[in-house]
């Protein structure tokens, strides 16, 4: 057997106990789901979005907010908009910026490796009765959930004992915000990375690192998503299963943004910074023949249309090469406008350079069903 079959059988196991883990922490047998659903032939993802979904809100709606209610609120309106629209919505994750240079020099199977520990770390932080301090040492200060944005705010305003470590700070955030609302976008997370990691068709998962201090949205994305075309997104063939928000605060709203900028806090007067880590996730439409392929343009949100924008593309077709590009420029058009310039030229390693910004785009395999690619941006 081949190291790339000893992955995938270790990947279709890991997934499977992750559904079995997420779905006894909310009450709905997710395996027998699945199970079902590849049975009946029926997409997967959809079968469990379709359980899982209800199962979270009706525990939000059932928990108390912490002291940040208008956080409680969000996270339940991005719960009910994923269950509306099929699409997953991804918080995005914080990530210690010391670690985004062997991030970035990620290539073939690490890259998956990667997405496959963030699920495992998010999933261990799935127990009903975990306090947020076991929580918080749980992920170690690696990886949190900064699309909670006032996690990160309580975590700042922290002082007294409860600002000795980081851990501890997390710890104070995670409690004022809620458990209940923690364990909701952890588990989105861990579900979709599972459904990709143990699906056999053609999907693209994305984790794109914002090591820069702008703040970047996807003009009009969920029309995008809808009608295939729109100016931020182009879809030339597959879905979209889930997308990324950067605080769920300012989700629906003119502020809303996909990717955060870099953030800071002090801790044993140490500065500790932590870069916006966002996931998105496509794949074939059922019955299709082709796989997932199309582009997005990140655009800065409060700069100057002077300022760079980054426009992305991706392609894991059934016939042909899997790949990505990147590319970024001041130029001001559509999506579906750099598909059209960029698909003839995707690659396994693409990078791009325009002042103040360097992109490169790394994916794991130019064969297979699961294509996965690490996007960095950084700032000079």
């Amino acid at each position: 057997m081949n190291q790339q079959s000893v992955l995938t059988d270790r990947y279709i196991a890991d997934a499977r106990a992750s559904l079995k883990a997420v779905g006894e922490r909310y009450g709905v047998d997710l395996l027998s789901v699945a199970d079902k659903a590849e049975q009946q032939q029926q997409d997967i993802g959809d079968a469990i979005r379709a359980v899982l979904y209800p199962a979270l809100l009706k525990e939000m709606n059932a928990s108390a907010p912490g002291e940040a209610p208008e956080v409680h609120e969000a996270i339940k309106a991005a719960l009910q908009e994923a269950q509306d629209s099929s699409v997953s919505i991804f918080v995005n994750l914080s990530y210690n910026q010391n670690q985004v240079a062997t991030l970035q020099a990620k290539t073939g199977n690490d890259i998956a490796e990667f997405a496959s520990g963030l699920k495992s770390i998010l999933q261990l932080t799935q127990g009903s009765n975990m306090t947020p301090l076991e929580i918080a040492t749980t992920i170690g200060g690696t990886v949190l959930l900064g699309g909670l944005g006032p996690v990160f705010y309580y975590a700042t305003q922290a002082t007294g004992t409860a600002a000795a470590t980081w851990i501890s700070r997390l710890a104070f955030g995670i409690g004022k915000v809620g458990v209940a609302g923690w364990g909701a976008l952890a588990a989105v997370i861990v579900i979709e990375i599972g459904l990709y990691l143990m699906s056999v068709q053609a999907n693209f998962l994305a984790v794109i690192v914002n090591n820069t201090n702008e703040q970047f949205e996807v003009e009009k994305w969920r029309k995008g998503v809808d009608s295939k075309n729109d100016k931020g997104i182009y879809l030339n063939h597959g879905k979209v299963a889930g997308f990324m928000v950067a605080d769920l605060t300012k989700i629906n709203t003119d502020d809303e943004t996909q990717l955060g900028g870099i953030q800071t806090v002090e801790v044993n007067d140490e500065p500790v910074t932590m870069v916006n880590l966002a996931l998105f996730y496509a794949k074939k439409r059922d019955a299709a023949l082709f796989g997932c392929e199309g582009a997005m343009v990140f655009k800065p949100k409060h700069q100057p249309s002077s300022s760079p924008s980054l426009a992305f593309a991706y392609s894991c077709p059934y016939s042909g090469s899997n790949g990505a590009n990147v590319l970024l420029t001041t130029e001001s058009h559509s999506a579906k406008h750099w598909w059209d310039q960029l698909h003839s030229t995707l690659a396994l390693s693409t990078s791009s350079t325009l002042s103040p910004f360097t992109a490169v785009a790394n994916v794991n395999s130019q064969s297979g069903p699961d294509a996965s690619c690490i996007v960095v941006l950084n700032q000079s």
